[in-house]
């Protein structure tokens, strides 16, 4: 009988644990079945109050967070947007605060045709949204894992796969992870962008397959990434150029602003490898080595500041200008007949240049002065309107 006594209690205690268990179970399961036919539509209305062409498939409905799936969202003519899970982390204390602990989007897939004035509909979305003042709740995290890009934009067409996470209070990247297919302009390909880059670390990875500039190419590039608030850093940059060496330094703030700036110091270029893949050799053939500091600057699209200072290496080369249109405006500008312009620039051999590019109220000039033993030569052209008008530097 103490026997049975001891063990009558184990017993009758399990028992009910495993009555309130199901008990329990039940109650969840009937909550998330009742509640699914109200809760369902009043997210669709919700969601449709911000974007009038959306809808939400499915959701589900834990302690710990609720799930939305299959969403599809149309902010505009030309863009398509479907999540395939989206998931809010909440508990009693951060509900009680107004707080969402976190947002998380996985698997989204973004579509857009963007016209010339419309790019902030698909940057910085979703953050704009889930940031605006007139929320009820404030967000701490937001992540977004896996979001596949296939945008088009004038002459831009760009494919992406990005994954990254957001501080919200903070407004900082806690991390990002960018792979970039393909980039595509009138003026310029890119293809293989690789980063990886995490807040207050400098040991992240970036990464470019190849960059085509008109018939110049550029390959594996190479550099250490870093993020410290909105700031992205990849310092150092190398790659090989033109048969040397450039080093360097890329920052660039990850906001719609997108103020960026670049730093190269370029060792041992070869020129005629210049000339010849930019197919310039029809118009003038120069020999030699070349050095120096390049420097650009802008904001999104806008170019507000370009410096360069460049000189070649010893013993020096040769400069011959064969284009006829060139030297003909080059005796005008110089008060000279063409035939001591087209003499002076037949054969010349110099021993040192210095090459200067800048620019000044959006035209981009470059400024060449060479010294040789037939005395010097000094030229300067201007491209005009370099800058299309935009934001001046």
């Amino acid at each position: 009988m103490i026997i049975f006594s001891h063990i009558m209690p184990r017993h009758l205690f399990s028992k009910i644990f495993f009555v309130f268990i199901i008990f329990i179970l039940i109650l969840s399961v009937g909550v998330y079945f009742f509640a699914k036919p109200i809760l369902l539509p009043i997210a669709n209305k919700e969601l449709q109050k911000i974007f009038k062409e959306s809808s939400v498939a499915d959701f589900r409905l834990t302690r710990d967070f609720i799930e939305f799936k299959d969403i599809k969202i149309k902010p505009g003519a030309g863009y398509d947007f479907r999540i395939k899970e989206a998931r809010i982390y909440y508990d009693l204390e951060s509900l009680f605060n107004k707080k969402i602990e976190k947002v998380l989007l996985n698997d989204v897939f973004v579509k857009a045709n963007i016209d010339k004035d419309n790019l902030s509909g698909i940057f910085p979305f979703p953050v704009q949204v889930l940031s605006e003042n007139n929320n009820k709740f404030s967000i701490v995290k937001f992540e977004a894992v896996n979001v596949y890009l296939d945008v088009i934009k004038d002459d831009i067409k760009i494919k992406v796969k990005i994954s990254a996470q957001l501080d919200m209070p903070e407004k900082k990247i806690d991390y990002i992870k960018l792979n970039i297919e393909s980039l595509y302009t009138n003026l310029f390909q890119v293809e293989g962008i690789v980063l990886n880059a995490v807040e207050g670390q400098d040991t992240g990875e970036f990464y470019i397959r190849s960059i085509r500039y008109d018939q110049l190419k550029v390959g594996d590039i190479i550099g250490k990434s870093e993020l410290k608030g909105k700031l992205l850093r990849i310092s150092p940059l190398l790659v090989s150029l033109l048969g040397g060496n450039v080093k360097g330094e890329f920052n660039i703030t990850l906001d719609q602003d997108m103020v960026y700036n670049l730093s190269l110091n370029m060792q041992g270029m070869e020129i005629k490898r210049f000339v010849d893949e930019m197919k310039f050799n029809e118009k003038f053939n120069m020999t030699g080595r070349l050095g120096g500091a390049f420097y650009i600057s802008g904001k999104g699209q806008d170019i507000k500041d370009i410096k360069g200072d460049f000189n070649t290496d010893a013993p020096g080369g040769v400069f011959i200008i064969k284009d006829k249109t060139f030297l003909e405006n080059v005796a005008k500008q110089s008060n000279q007949s063409l035939d001591i312009i087209v003499e002076s620039f037949k054969n010349y051999n110099y021993n040192n240049g210095i090459i200067t590019i800048g620019m000044e109220s959006g035209n981009l000039a470059m400024n060449l002065q060479l010294d040789g033993k037939t005395g010097k030569r000094s030229l300067t052209m201007v491209l005009h309107d370099f800058n299309n008008g935009k934001e001046k530097p």
